[in-house]
């Protein structure tokens, strides 16, 4: 497990970690308890159509660090510049912000995203469905208390138990049925890789399927995460919502975060500080800062 911890901070902010206690039996999904998955990000852009500005919801996210997101690939990779207007981070809240905008959490612009170098979309087996936003300025975790925290990213050398995982967001509870306003949980059950490839043909060791006919993803659940819970009561992010069934039953498709865990950290390293500029002599000289997070 990759324990987050932030230097900038008097008080150390653990990723993984949240105050609210889950219902001991859920059946299909319901509505989470605020604050109750902390690391969720709620994806807006407003774009414009036919001469109107229209916000839509595309997909959700999880947070990495202060600065930086993870989503599906397919929920950036195609959007139009020429037509978007501006992408916002909704955190701190499992509500939808209004039709006015407003919000009781936190939002944040996007200032970037990265998508995985070797995607490309193929609906017939979606590789490397992954991408990176980095957030136009850091969140202050400490002023949000338990309301906003990272979640862990997997480690190749812990031993992984997935009896506890569920996944969130606010897609539709069902096939033609609208989007939630409220932030949605369900308990997961990882499938085999056989019976994956039952049903996704193309599945590679990069990917894993979740899910069955009463427990699954639906529309605008993509970008979401698929997250487990350890023996110590921290949560870490096995994998990121892929491919919904169009019908809104059986397995959802998932990109398997350890495989992506170097990429991830190579990315946010390579981005994260802007180069000083050599013609300007009033620049300073360039720093070294201490790491987002450290590993124990």
């Amino acid at each position: 497990m990759s324990f987050v911890t932030f230097s900038h901070t008097e008080d150390e902010i653990v990723c993984g970690a949240r105050q609210t206690d889950l219902e001991p039996r859920i059946v299909g999904g319901n509505v989470a308890p605020p604050h109750a998955w902390p690391w969720m990000a709620y994806i807006n852009m407003l774009f414009w159509y036919d001469d109107q500005p229209k916000n839509e919801h595309y997909c959700s996210a999880v947070i990495l660090n202060e600065q930086w997101l993870l989503t599906a690939a397919d929920c950036v990779a195609n959007t139009s510049t020429a037509t978007l207007v501006i992408g916002r981070a909704t955190m701190g809240t499992n509500k939808v912000p209004k039709d006015n905008g407003k919000t009781d959490g936190l939002e944040i612009e996007f200032a970037r995203w990265d998508v995985h170098v070797n995607y490309y979309y193929n609906p017939e087996n979606l590789d490397n469905n992954i991408a990176l936003i980095k957030l136009a300025k850091p969140i202050n975790f400490t002023g949000w208390e338990y309301s906003i925290v990272p979640i862990c990213l997997p480690n190749a050398n812990d031993v992984k138990d997935t009896s506890n995982c569920y996944t969130t967001g606010w897609g539709a509870q069902g096939q033609n049925r609208p989007n939630s306003k409220k932030l949605l949980q369900v308990n997961q059950l990882v499938n085999e890789k056989k019976q994956c490839e039952k049903i996704f043909p193309h599945l590679n060791d990069a990917q894993l399927c979740a899910g069955n006919t009463n427990r699954t993803v639906c529309l605008n659940d993509r970008g979401g995460p698929l997250q487990c819970m350890n023996k110590y009561g921290f949560w870490w992010l096995e994998g990121i919502v892929s491919f919904v069934p169009h019908d809104c039953t059986g397995p959802g498709l998932y990109s398997r975060i350890e495989a992506y865990v170097k990429w991830i950290n190579d990315t946010i390293e390579r981005n994260k500080y802007p180069k000083p500029n050599p013609f300007d002599p009033t620049a300073p000289p360039p720093h070294t800062p201490p790491p987002p997070y450290s590993y124990f």
